[in-house]
Formats: structure tokens, sequence, C-alpha cells
């Protein structure tokens, strides 16, 4: 083997993911290869190379190819990957069925065919050498097998890593989408909701007492109908499908409901998106939803979805370019630098006046003090601000700055007093 080729295969073995690892071994093996799940989701594959094979551009580039079309093919491939796995070594596949030669490599983890390398001899014909550099660059594949986020399932006809792909960000085009969701059999609705689901931060402590074994509530989650669930960065991440655009204000129940009560879990949630292509979007919104109830720790709220909760989000991304505080109407500091000195609860009490509509009882009740002690603060909020707060503007600038200021608090771990 040339020094070249050493240089090569010390830098595959050093590769971060497996999209790397297939650029590096288009050098080193002058040919393509791509890497594929049991359910031929394609994982990682030589990119930028041209490739004079309209096979290649539809099932490695696209993923447009129809199993229906498939499906010689496939018989065919399966007793060549099976001719590896008994071998466990790689094997040259030269048949009717496939233009270009093929050598495979079926990949094991704990004696479980999990994945499968491919190289496609387009551009040379192969080598004594090749098959050597296969069979290394499968053992670095494996090391990442377990550091990604892939699911290595052993069925044939699950779509956990397509829909991986998808959250990672990766494009298709909607036929490839359709294709590979028919397996799942899910009825036709309008629309799709991301659902970041977490452990209650009150229970967290308690996780030893419930057995929190993500594997098994996975599988628990899978039952649910119109829906699909996978562990994603150690997140289970789930698809709900409904026919309702606001399933929320429409007073429908979640079909999470039970599951999320049972394992004492809530959910950050997507706004609706109208397909899959969307998914890596709806995933940002709900995993933003799921960070923001984490600060926000409020009790008896399941979920917390995205056209509910984006305003928290805005948070989020000011602060990373300028402090909250500064968005904050300088009337609501000043009531709160008077709470600081005279040791009173003012701040506090506006906001949840404002949030309750005025209600000075509704109020009382929320904060666990009497209708008086309610009415003595909110007039001398009043008389500090030097308005009753009656037109809209002023509403709405003190009610969005006791938002700010209740949010950058919790952040910074000052609780409220009620």
């Amino acid at each position: 083997m040339s020094d070249n080729k050493f240089k090569l295969l010390r830098l595959a073995s050093n590769a971060s993911t497996l999209q790397e690892i297939c650029q590096i071994a288009f050098e080193l093996l002058g040919n393509p290869i791509f890497i594929e799940d049991r359910s031929s989701v394609k994982l990682a594959f030589t990119k930028n190379v041209k490739v004079d094979d309209p096979n290649w551009e539809a099932d490695i580039v696209k993923g447009t190819k129809k199993p229906s079309m498939q499906n010689e093919m496939i018989n065919e491939m399966k007793q060549n990957y099976k001719h590896s796995g008994e071998n466990r070594m790689p094997v040259i596949a030269d048949d009717n069925y496939m233009p270009y030669p093929r050598i495979i490599k079926a990949m094991y983890i704990h004696g479980m065919h999990v994945a499968t390398l491919v190289c496609v001899g387009y551009f040379k014909p192969f080598s004594d050498e090749d098959i050597e550099i296969v069979e290394v660059l499968s053992n670095f594949i494996i090391i990442h097998f377990e550091s990604e986020k892939y699911h290595l399932t052993t069925s044939e006809f699950a779509i956990d890593n397509f829909i991986i792909r998808l959250l990672n960000g990766e494009i298709f085009s909607k036929e490839a989408i359709r294709e590979h969701i028919k397996i799942l059999n899910w009825s036709s609705k309008s629309y799709n909701y991301v659902f970041d689901i977490f452990v209650a931060s009150d229970h967290l402590s308690d996780e030893a007492e419930l057995d929190y074994d993500l594997d098994r509530i996975l599988e628990d989650f899978r039952s649910v109908p119109s829906s699909y669930a996978v562990i994603y960065d150690n997140h289970l991440v789930c698809i709900s499908r409904t026919e309702s655009k606001y399933p929320l204000s429409s007073g429908e129940e979640w079909p999470f409901d039970a599951l999320l009560t049972k394992y004492h879990m809530r959910a950050g949630i997507s706004a609706p998106l109208k397909n899959l292509s969307q998914l890596f979007t709806g995933y940002k919104q709900a995993q933003s939803m799921s960070n923001i109830a984490s600060v926000l720790q409020n009790d008896g709220i399941t979920y917390y979805p995205y056209d509910e909760f984006a305003f928290y989000h805005m948070m989020e991304v000011a602060e990373q370019r300028q402090g909250l505080r500064e968005f904050c109407h300088q009337k609501i500091l000043d009531l709160e630098a008077y709470d600081t000195e005279h040791n009173t609860d003012l701040v506090p009490t506006l906001h949840v006046y404002l949030e309750s509509y005025r209600s000075i009882s509704h109020t009382a009740e929320v904060m666990f003090i009497h209708r008086n002690t309610v009415s003595y603060r909110i007039n001398k909020c009043f008389e500090l601000l030097g308005t009753r707060i009656e037109s809209g503007s002023e509403l709405f600038s003190f009610t969005f700055s006791l938002r700010i200021l209740e949010y950058y608090n919790k952040k910074k771990g000052k609780m409220p007093p009620f």
C-alpha cells in the first residue's frame, strides 16, 4: 500500500463523521461509496462526484427510487449481504441487475447486521487492495455508529434513520418522503406536529424510582395512533398527525396525554407543519420550547406550544445579541428597584394582576394573599408608575417588560416570591 493511502487511512481513522469517511474513501478507492441501514436508508455517501448512472442519482443522491421497481435487485443484493455476513468479509457482487460491480461489506454490532457499506465500481476496476481498504473502513464506520445519532435497527422496515436525517436538516424531495413514510401506514392527515418530550423538572430527582428507560418508554409512545417516535440526541421526539391546525385551541386532547402523565413528562411542540420536509424547523421549534419550559418551570402546564410561547424564544435570540433587561420599560425597572429597596412585592403583584385581566380576586387567589392586600399594592403601583395603565400601548409595554423580568430572573435562579 502506498504512503499516500496510509496517510488517507490515518485521516479516515480520525474522521469525525460518517460523511467525512465517505469523502476520504473516494480518494482511497477511486470509486464512490455509500452506507445504508437495514431498511435501505442511506446514512452517508460520497458527494460532489459526477456519476453517469441514473440509479446513483435516483437511489443514492435523491432517494426517490421506488421499492417496487427494485424488488429483483433487492433480492439479489440480500444474497450478497448474506454472503458478506456469513464470511464477515467484503464480497464483490457483479450480476445482471447491477450494471456496475460493487464491493459489499455487511457490518455487525453485537452480532447483529445493522448496516452495509457499498463501494460501486464506476470509475476503475476493483483490486485485492480495495477489498482490504473496505474492510478497514468498515471498522472505522462501526465506531461512528455508536457516537452519531443513527438508530441501528435490525429491521428491514424501520424508517428511524430517515426521520433522523430529516431532523438533521438534510433535504429530500417530497416523492422520497412519501415513499419512505408508506411503511408507517399513516392515514392522510393535514398537519404534522413535532413533540420534544422531556421529564418534568420537579421529577428529575425521582428518576431512579421512575425507572427512566428511554428505550422502554419509546415503545409505549410508538403505540399511539397517527404518530411516530424516535430517540434523537437522547431526547424522545414524536411526530403527530392531525386534521386540526390548532388542536389545543379547538379543545382536542393530544394523543400523548396519558403517557405524559404516566411518566411525569412534558412536551415542547412545534407550530403546525404541512409536510415532513419541514421537520428540521419543527424540531428546532419544539426543542426551543423544551428549553424555555426548563426555565419557566410552570407547574400544571404539560404542553408548551410554539405558537403560544414563541415570545420566550424571541427573548433567547435577543439575549444573544443584547441584555434582556435593556428591552424593559424604565418605569418597570424603577418599580423593581423600589421592591428591592423596600422589600415589597409590587412587581410580581402587578404581573399577576395584568395577566389576570385586572381581576383583584383572581390575583389574590394566585398569590395566596388577601384581596385588600392586592388592592393596596396595585394602587401603590399606579402611584409609582404615574398611570392607571388604561391605554393599550401602556398595557402592552408593561406586560412585555414584566414577562422579560420574570424570564430573566428565573434564568438567573431568582424565582418570583409567589
